[in-house]
């Protein structure tokens, strides 16, 4: 008994009685047009794009925001001036893809690197694809830890630090920056250094966190109410004091 294979023409609607080969083919017919849309090197169909005309407002056209249509008439100029013909984008396109190095080891070759072009098994572009998602991922990840040790290290700098760091040179930032005053006779490296009454304000608060209290007094606290006065003082059970 040979084996029969339906045929595709009544596939695209529900009359026929395969549920699971409808939807097989019906994901075909998606499959095929989503990879004709990704085509690329093609630049009429890339210039079609969402994503394409929003880079383009962006960068070329230097629109308000990406999504500014009232200089879209000149996108295809733009384009052609920046990218050439479609024929000269597609040529280049492939070029640099097929001529992009591969280090030996990762192109499949233990001892020589090999250009992309030449790569054509399936498991091996694969092994290239995850090897620079990965790097990609680890750099990005070294990013995200340098800029957070600068968030910090920021953060945790004095006012005197932040006016320090605007250097000697700058002194319309310095004294547009709040809190810092350019001084010319100051110490080298220190000419944009905090203003009086910064330094007051900044001496005062240090002194308040060194004693816990304020104006230099400790302040008063109890061992179930902590520094709140009010809810200690409607407490019968509570005692208020500095060696409570």
């Amino acid at each position: 008994m040979g084996l029969t294979m339906q045929a595709t023409t009544e596939l695209k609607t529900a009359e026929g009685k395969s549920p699971r080969l409808i939807a097989a083919f019906q994901a075909h017919i998606t499959t095929d047009k989503a990879r004709d849309e990704l085509q690329q090197t093609d630049l009429n169909k890339i210039k079609l794009t969402e994503a394409f005309k929003k880079a383009m407002r962006q960068i070329v056209l230097k629109a308000e925001t990406t999504t500014s249509t009232a200089r879209d008439a000149e996108l295809d100029a733009k384009a052609a001036t920046t990218f050439g013909s479609p024929d000269q984008f597609s040529e280049n396109s492939k070029a640099k893809i097929d001529n992009e190095e591969i280090p030996k080891g990762i192109s499949g070759d233990e001892n020589n690197p090999k250009t992309l072009g030449t790569i054509n098994d399936i498991a091996q572009l694969y092994r290239i694809f995850f090897h620079y998602k990965d790097a990609n991922t680890k750099v990005l990840e070294i990013k995200i830890t340098e800029l957070k040790k600068k968030i910090n290290k920021g953060a945790s700098k004095t006012p005197e630090q932040i006016c320090n760091d605007i250097g000697d040179e700058n002194e319309r930032k310095c004294n547009t920056t709040k809190e810092c005053i350019f001084n010319k006779t100051g110490e080298k490296n220190r000419n944009c250094t905090l203003s009086e009454e910064e330094r007051k304000e900044a001496a005062k608060e240090q002194a308040n966190q060194e004693t816990g209290g304020k104006d230099g007094k400790p302040e008063e606290k109890s061992a179930k109410h902590g520094t709140d006065k009010n809810a200690c003082d409607k407490d019968s059970n509570c005692k208020c004091g500095n060696n409570a």
